[in-house]
């Protein structure tokens, strides 16, 4: 079941104006750190489809998504701290974080 806080559950401002939109589909993240964001707030909100969809192609079938979403809805979301973003390159990015639950 998706939930839809007021806040972003990333940290990133209001939920509407931050990961929502890239959960919803009508907008593409654009950096590895907005795509990142968007799929803790997917964890957070229930989002299991998203994160079905936004997980790597060479991952997708190990996507779990019963397992995903019990453990969405057991897991108590506390934040999301990026430690450091790269998107110098066109095709790939790196992103250090801190997921709390």
């Amino acid at each position: 079941m998706m939930i839809e806080p007021h806040e972003c559950p990333c940290g990133g401002g209001e939920f509407s104006q931050c990961c929502q939109p890239i959960i919803a589909g009508s907008q593409q993240a654009t950096t590895p750190e907005q795509l990142m964001r968007a799929r803790y707030s997917g964890y957070a909100t229930g989002a299991i489809e998203f994160l079905g969809k936004s997980t790597h192609s060479k991952s997708r079938k190990q996507f779990d998504a019963e397992e995903a979403e019990r453990w969405s809805e057991d897991s108590r979301w506390l934040g999301l701290t990026i430690l450091s973003s790269d998107s110098s390159l066109a095709d790939r990015g790196h992103v250090n974080f801190e997921a709390r639950y």
